[in-house]
């Protein structure tokens, strides 16, 4: 994918017009993200069934069968981009990207598109954000507006409007995804107790990496409940040696929610990410050793 990286959205980009404010406003509007000092047993008993439901949907979805050719990860790298930059551009929330690649790549498993029609995946793309921006925003733009953020391809309104139809269908109308935003509370809070007055910070942050990740990744084989345990401990395990990383990790498996084999692998992913896109101070040389220490016990 390096050919892509000249085309790939600055993560300072993606967050521009959410700060800590719009932040606090999602919080009011969304039951998932709460307050650290009102996190109780009910809350808990909340996010296992989140995890009981994504496991249920996990299992229903299958990867798509082109998605381990170097054409399809190109033309995915590059769908994800121009979602994210259009993502930015209209001031949509970081949910939004989110459930637009989701719905991106949940079509791509059900419905095959040949490496002749590259066009199909920038239209899909389009039908995708469309949707999603109906799904959270609120106020949505009109179709012609996604076309002039469209540099090769241009298509008519109702090409458009056809293939949010053909989403809905493939995607059989269920459109409300969980999302690993539902759970980056709860991890924090869970492993680390951070301080109240930062969280805002650290959730913007945790943000970004999850953001970044999907133009890396699939989003079908990895469950929004593993996406947000290792990115919180791939953006806090600076504080922590080896042994307590493992200990950290092994805490959430033990509460059942996240398999440990599973979220090493996740976590090499974001650290990686972290490594090329994320700038922390004193971080880098943490992250590189915890990374060396996860692919030595994957091997």
């Amino acid at each position: 994918m390096e050919e892509s990286q000249s085309s790939q959205v600055s993560l300072s980009t993606l967050l521009c017009p959410e700060n800590d404010s719009c932040l606090d406003e999602e919080e009011d509007e969304d039951e998932s993200f709460i307050s650290f000092n009102s996190l109780d047993s009910q809350y808990e008993e909340y996010v296992a069934m989140l995890v009981e439901q994504e496991t249920i949907n996990n299992n229903n979805n299958n990867q798509c069968p082109y998605n381990h050719e170097i054409w399809f990860k190109c033309a995915r790298f590059d769908a994800v981009t121009w979602i994210l930059n259009t993502i930015a551009f209209f001031g949509f929330r970081y949910k939004t990207a989110y459930l637009s690649v989701t719905y991106l790549d949940r079509f791509l498993s059900k419905r095959a598109i040949n490496r002749e029609k590259i066009w199909a995946i920038q239209l899909l793309s389009m039908a995708c954000v469309s949707l999603a921006a109906k799904m959270e925003e609120r106020k949505v733009p009109m179709l012609s507006e996604y076309q002039a953020q469209a540099e090769e391809y241009k298509f008519e309104n109702e090409v458009i409007q056809r293939m949010e139809l053909l989403v809905l269908d493939t995607l059989e109308w269920r459109l409300c995804s969980i999302t690993p935003f539902s759970f980056l509370h709860f991890f924090l809070h869970k492993l680390f107790n951070p301080n109240p007055s930062k969280s805002t910070t650290t959730i913007s942050t945790l943000v970004q990496l999850i953001l970044a990740s999907i133009q890396e990744t699939n989003l079908m084989g990895h469950r929004p409940s593993s996406i947000a345990a290792a990115a919180a401990l791939a953006v806090l395990d600076q504080k922590l040696t080896p042994e307590e990383l493992e200990s950290k990790i092994k805490s959430v498996s033990i509460c059942g929610l996240v398999d440990t084999l599973f979220l090493n692998g996740i976590m090499v992913l974001f650290i990686k990410i972290s490594l090329a896109t994320l700038p922390f101070d004193g971080m880098l040389g943490m992250l590189s050793k915890s990374l060396k220490s996860l692919e030595a016990n994957e091997e």
